[in-house]
Order: C-alpha cells, then sequence, then structure tokens
C-alpha cells in the first residue's frame, strides 16, 4: 500500500474521530501527516530516529482525543501569552448586568430617637437633690471615701436616664403632670432591681441602659418599656 493511499485512510479515520468544526481534526491530520512523511524519508538511516517520532507524535494525538483538546489549550494559552486580547468574557447571548447601586437610607435624625425636652419638668439642681436623697438609702453602711466615686458615678446615669425617659413619656402623649407627680414610681421602676427587691441597679446596668437609649431610642429601650408597662394604668 502507498504512502498517499495510507495517509488518505488514515484522515479519513481522523474525521470519524474528530468533527471538522472541532480544530481537533486539524491538528491531528497535520501530526499524523508529518509522521507519515518523517517515516518516509529516504535520507533517514537511524531507526532510533523514527522511533522517537513515533513515540512523542503517537502520544500526543492520544492525549489530545481523550483530554479534550490539551493541545488546543497549549495552544490558546500560546496565543494568550503574546497578546492576546484579554477582559471579562460573557457567555454568547449574555449582556453584562449593569451595576445598580443600592438606595441609600437616610439616617434617623438623634432629636427622633432621643427626644428632649426644651424645659424639663424638673429644675436639674432639684432633680439631682432628689435623686442624691433616695440613692443615700442604697449606701446605708457605705460611707467611706472609697465609696465616694461609685455614688456619684449611679446618681450621674440615673439623673441621664431619668430625663431621656421623662422627655420619650411626654411625647408619647402623657400629661406632664401626670409624669411629674408618678415620679417616685417611675424612679422605682428605672433604678431598683426588677427581681431582687430593695436593690439598686449597678452602675454598668445603667451605662447598657443609657447606651441602648442613644443607639435604639428611648421608646425602643428596656427602662421605658418597663415604665410604659405601668403607664397604661396612670389614666
Amino acid at each position: 500500500m502507498s504512502l498517499s493511499r495510507v495517509t488518505k485512510k488514515g484522515m479519513m479515520s481522523l474525521s470519524r474521530l474528530f468533527p471538522r468544526s472541532n480544530s481537533s481534526f486539524f491538528l491531528c491530520s497535520v501530526l499524523l501527516f508529518c509522521l507519515f512523511s518523517t517515516l518516509s524519508i529516504r535520507g533517514v538511516k537511524t531507526k532510533s530516529i523514527k522511533y522517537l517520532l513515533v513515540f512523542v507524535l503517537l502520544p500526543l494525538l492520544f492525549l489530545n482525543y481523550y483530554s479534550g483538546g490539551a493541545l488546543e489549550g497549549f495552544l490558546a494559552a500560546c496565543d494568550a501569552g503574546r497578546g492576546s486580547p484579554s477582559g471579562p468574557f460573557y457567555p454568547p447571548g449574555r449582556e453584562a448586568q449593569p451595576h445598580i447601586p443600592e438606595p441609600e437610607v437616610a439616617p434617623i435624625p438623634r432629636a427622633v430617637l432621643v427626644p428632649e425636652l426644651e424645659r424639663p419638668l424638673l429644675p436639674d439642681i432639684q432633680r439631682r437633690a432628689e435623686l442624691q436623697h433616695r440613692l443615700s438609702f442604697y449606701f446605708i453602711g457605705r460611707n467611706e471615701p472609697r465609696h465616694l466615686p461609685l455614688f456619684l458615678g449611679i446618681l450621674e446615669k440615673q439623673f441621664l436616664l431619668e430625663k431621656r425617659v421623662e422627655a420619650a413619656l411626654v411625647g408619647d402623649g402623657f400629661p406632664p403632670q401626670i409624669v411629674l407627680a408618678r415620679r417616685s414610681e417611675i424612679r422605682n421602676l428605672l433604678f431598683n432591681h426588677p427581681t431582687r427587691g430593695g436593690a439598686a441597679l449597678s452602675e454598668n446596668t445603667l451605662n447598657r441602659y443609657l447606651g441602648q437609649v442613644e443607639r435604639d431610642g428611648t421608646q425602643q429601650s428596656v427602662p421605658y418599656l418597663r415604665v410604659l408597662r405601668a403607664a397604661r394604668y396612670w389614666v
């Protein structure tokens, strides 16, 4: 059988293995043609060269077939290294989705979250004196100088928290005179432990309440909701 007939027969066999639309058919055809052409060179006397070509080209053919186009991937990588255009790839029929910015949420003004009265129901001096007198009953036996910072710390937190809750009650529609008349009951709800009767809340707890007021608003804080449950029976 002549070399041309062998080559033609081999290429027909490859056409059944690889569709003509696939570039693997072209690669394998070229490699097979080179193989038979090299083996037919009369000037080549050394069989080791022919065996080397056989053991190099044939494995490449099978590797390309069973790996789904390994040679094609190698050639594509080489093309990319030579400066092929790069950029985001989108599947056929699909376009890049435009970036839609998220709507900005306007922050809630602090005056809405933490209402304050322009004219508090009590002057600051009177309020502080009443709270100091009330707190002194919980410090009986702790009248040493080392207890003074703790006493002043709790007093200041009670003063701030009472003004926040008082303003929120008036803002929610409770009459100022009723809030003022019920201030002793409000203080018990705000500053005493809810389950341990006779125990005053610590400075850490009061700090946590004030932080919740600043973060979530007075109406959403634990101390205000506690007072609000009792305020339903005031009017």
